[in-house]
């Protein structure tokens, strides 16, 4: 499990990147509402944006919240052995 976690965590961005691309994409994000040129209006764009983000943060409470309990099931020790201590 501890790998798996590890594995996880490795894939995170940290968060002087994730601030980079963020500030990049609200300039990227200005410049277009200044010259107005779309195929999709930019208040429906927007609405759609702000939508999609909402989605993202329901699934991913609900995603949280689905995880209860974590059961460990086995006879091994944490070297993967198994015991032979009798109960």
């Amino acid at each position: 499990m501890t790998a798996k976690i590890d594995g996880l965590e490795k894939d995170k961005a940290d968060g002087n990147a994730v601030a980079k691309n963020s500030n990049l994409i609200h300039e990227t994000d200005r410049r277009i509402d200044e010259i107005q040129h779309t195929t999709v209006p930019r208040q429906e764009y927007k609405s759609d944006i702000a939508s999609l983000h909402m989605r993202i943060n329901e699934l991913e409470k609900s995603k949280e919240d689905k995880i209860q309990d974590i059961r460990v099931v086995g006879t091994g020790d944490l070297d993967g052995k198994k015991s032979t201590q009798k109960k």
